[in-house]
This record gives structure tokens, C-alpha cells and sequence, in this order.
């Protein structure tokens, strides 16, 4: 068990820097995907054969039927928020990229608040993780795959239409396969200043009836 982290020097520039993030804003990423180990048939399709761990880290992402949710009920008091989120995913072409996005549980269904898109950057030897909202804010970063039972990071810059800039960290512990405990952290004075801890589970339904932008790609539309 340890801690993996991505060289925070390595963040992209340009439109991927950082912005501010609304107290009352959830933005995470199941980005640092634990994996199993070396051999697994379904990822690999010929038993016995080594899996890169980023491949490993997106099958992880989108599971088979599966999305991950979270209860929020902590954070309500804060602000107009609902009682829980969820991300859901899907691969993208040939499996070396995955979409998906994060929404808000509410009476209607849910409601689409991020976009996200993570694909294998060989250059950088990591994940890259890019992520919009309907406000046209956006953010990228890259992490590093870890283990079940190992500390992942994910170091993010986001940048708003107004121009505002912020730094964000993620840490996520990978407490089994289907179990993940993720905190967030802001840039804040020189330090890294506490935000939020969530426990996410792997719950069995659909993608593509949870993240609009899925069944859009997915239908061609």
C-alpha cells in the first residue's frame, strides 16, 4: 500500500489552467482507477497476457453495467444541493479512452452537471483527464493508476469563462473494487486547503440512462 503521484510540474498550460470551483460544486473523477493485477481475460482477451495498469484503471472506470454513486446529505445545509451524486461511464474507440459524466440525484431523474473525457497519454506516461460544464468552465490534469489499496492523485487546473483560476487536488484511496473514498483539495495561500471527503460505490445500472451526453454518442446524435 503507498501513495502514487503524478509530478505536479507536468500539469498541461494554456486553456487547462485552473479555476475557481463553487463550494457547492462536486467535481471528482473514479480517474485513478485501482486494477486488479497483470492478468485479467476481459481486458487483455487472451488469459495470461500483461495488462497495462492504464488499461486496467479505465475498465475499472466503467465497469460492466455499473455506475458509482455517493451520498451528499453532509452537504445539503450548504446551499441548494442534492441528497447524492453519481458518474457513470462508457469506453470510447478501440477501449483506450473513456467518456462519462457526473450528475445530481433529483425527484425528475438525474441532472447532468460535468462532461468528462480520460484517454492514455504515452507522451506523459499517465492518464489525462479533461472535464467541462454547461457554465463553460473547464479543467485537465493527469494522474497515474494505482492499486487497489493504494492512495491515488489527481492534480487539476480549471479555468472559467471569467477568467478565474484555481488549482485543484484529488486524493482517492481505493478501499476495494468496488469502493473508493475521495477527497478534494483547493489551492488556497501557498497550501493545500481541505474541501470535501467523499465514499463512492459501485452501484449496478445503466450508463447511458444516467449521463444524457452518453446516449447522445452513443445514438449518433
Amino acid at each position: 500500500m503507498g501513495t502514487k503521484r503524478h509530478h505536479p510540474d507536468r500539469l498541461p498550460t494554456g486553456p487547462s489552467r485552473a479555476a475557481w470551483i463553487p463550494a457547492g460544486t462536486v467535481v471528482l473523477l473514479i480517474a485513478l482507477g485501482a486494477w486488479a493485477g497483470p492478468e485479467r481475460e476481459s481486458v487483455a482477451g487472451e488469459k495470461g497476457q500483461e495488462v497495462p495498469p492504464w488499461r486496467e484503471s479505465l475498465a475499472y472506470t466503467v465497469g460492466d453495467g455499473t455506475y458509482w454513486w455517493t451520498s451528499n446529505t453532509e452537504h445539503m445545509g450548504e446551499g441548494v444541493e442534492p441528497p447524492a451524486y453519481g458518474t457513470a461511464w462508457e469506453y470510447g474507440v478501440g477501449k483506450t479512452s473513456v467518456r462519462g459524466c457526473l450528475f445530481a440525484e433529483s425527484e425528475d431523474g438525474p441532472v447532468l452537471q460535468w462532461e468528462f473525457f480520460q484517454a492514455w497519454d504515452p507522451g506523459e506516461g499517465a492518464l489525462y483527464i479533461w472535464q467541462t460544464t454547461e457554465s463553460g468552465g473547464v479543467g485537465s490534469g493527469y494522474a497515474v493508476p494505482v492499486g487497489i489499496g493504494d492512495t491515488g492523485e489527481l492534480m487539476q487546473t480549471f479555468v472559467w469563462p471569467d477568467g478565474t483560476e484555481q488549482r485543484i487536488r484529488h486524493e482517492s484511496v481505493h478501499v476495494h473494487a468496488d469502493t473508493m473514498v475521495t477527497r478534494s483539495f483547493n489551492w488556497v495561500d501557498g497550501e493545500w486547503k481541505p474541501r470535501r471527503t467523499y465514499t463512492w460505490i459501485r452501484r449496478a445500472g445503466d450508463p447511458q440512462e444516467r449521463c444524457a451526453n452518453l446516449a447522445r454518442v452513443a445514438g449518433g446524435s
